[in-house]
């Protein structure tokens, strides 16, 4: 979004300006001029607006905006199917593990500390 950024330098306008007058935070701008996330469509079309710019310009960044978050949202998708597999393959090695009485207190931890362990590192790959 370098020339939003460029624009807005031009007319003199501080990020915390602009995120006040689009009643965002100024993160919310700080991120979206850098690329790290999008912007609603409401919210980005004001932006424009303020930042009065061309239509030919306007047209080509909102379909720039479009596409990234087109890209978003395939990356998230990726990541739902990928964490949908891991959690088929949980339940294939629970399913896999006999459920019965036992007896032996120590093969009862190890079973828990699998399943345990199965859960941490599903958890943590969610959260990459």
């Amino acid at each position: 979004m370098k020339k939003i950024t460029q624009r807005r330098k031009e007319l003199k306008l501080t990020q915390k300006q602009v995120a006040k007058e689009l009643g965002v935070r100024v993160a919310t701008i700080s991120d979206f001029e850098t690329g790290k996330t999008g912007m609603n469509t409401d919210t980005f079309i004001k932006y424009l607006n303020l930042l009065d710019m061309d239509i030919t310009d306007r047209n080509k960044l909102y379909i720039e905006e479009i596409k990234y978050s087109k890209k978003r949202y395939d990356e998230c998708q990726k990541r739902i199917d990928a964490t949908d597999r891991r959690i088929d393959d949980f339940i294939k090695k629970l399913e896999s593990i006999e459920v019965g009485c036992i007896s032996n207190f120590e093969q009862q931890d190890q079973i828990n500390d699998s399943v345990a362990n199965i859960f941490m590192n599903l958890f943590k790959n969610l959260n990459k």
